[in-house]
């Protein structure tokens, strides 16, 4: 079912957060449409082309084991790399089996939904997470039967692209959500929020009696990360961004890369 819609929409209400036109850009991990982009006038005419409404992308299949399921943001995704220059595709790249359910601009919140629905729908043999920063939250929109689930952030408080095109919300409504997002961010919970929901998903993972590994590029997230004790699963920080991906806002190739080599030998590859 094709729709102008960039999320995926289900009647399930915590179902996959993706968004559906990673399915339809080929050669290039996209974030919003901007000017700052490589090829801005590409960007602006495949984010506005319709895309198949689906959980994650075709190559994925139900029941298939994975060696490594890769989670997190718009840096694990890729967003600012040409397609296999992010490191999940470099693991790929060693032979290791790889499902990348990361999504742009996804917190701690969207990372857990998205774990635990794979975790259901797919074997995978080992978990590995770079957590963003505490400030962001999952929209969840209800139209009719459906749900759309659309990761908010603290630019969107500014810009509000997140929902900008979704027929879900209304401008007022989406201003409701915007200024709640802003109430939490400066009176401290969320980033309780967010702390309890990365302890709940190191729990899944232990639960599920998998290994995981677990980074992040944000300072607060990372400290937090080395207070809980997880021992050998706390993998080096991932860098902060150069600024120098292809939107000029992400992380460049070579980061992805040399973090990469920092980690490759303890994935075993």
């Amino acid at each position: 079912m094709a729709s102008n819609h960039q999320w995926y929409r289900s009647e399930k209400k915590n179902d996959f957060v993706f968004m559906n036109n990673h399915v339809s850009i080929k050669d290039v991990h996209t974030h919003w449409c901007d000017s700052r982009c490589a090829d801005f006038n590409y960007w602006n005419k495949m984010h506005f082309e319709k895309n198949d409404n689906q959980p994650y992308l075709n190559k994925y299949q139900p029941g298939t084991t994975y060696q490594f399921g890769c989670f997190g943001c718009s840096v694990t995704r890729g967003t600012g790399t040409y397609r296999g220059e992010e490191w999940p595709a470099l693991i790929e790249k060693d032979g290791g089996s790889v499902i990348n359910l990361a999504e742009n601009g996804l917190g701690p919140d969207g990372i857990y939904i998205n774990l635990s629905n794979a975790l259901k729908e797919f074997n995978i043999k080992k978990i590995m997470i770079v957590f963003p920063n505490l400030a962001r939250r999952l929209q969840i929109l209800q139209k009719e039967k459906l749900y759309m689930r659309v990761p908010t952030t603290i630019q969107d408080c500014d810009d509000d692209e997140a929902l900008r095109y979704s027929m879900f919300c209304t401008p007022e409504q989406r201003q409701i959500l915007l200024n709640k997002l802003t109430k939490d961010m400066a009176s401290g919970y969320l980033e309780k929020r967010s702390k309890k929901i990365i302890k709940k998903t190191i729990k899944l993972i232990k639960d599920h009696g998998k290994t995981g590994w677990f980074s992040s590029y944000d300072d607060a997230t990372y400290s937090y990360l080395e207070s809980l004790g997880v021992g050998d699963s706390l993998l080096p920080r991932f860098p902060k961004s150069d600024n120098l991906g292809l939107d000029k806002q992400h992380h460049s190739a070579k980061q992805h890369f040399d973090w990469y080599q920092q980690i490759k030998e303890r994935l075993g590859l």
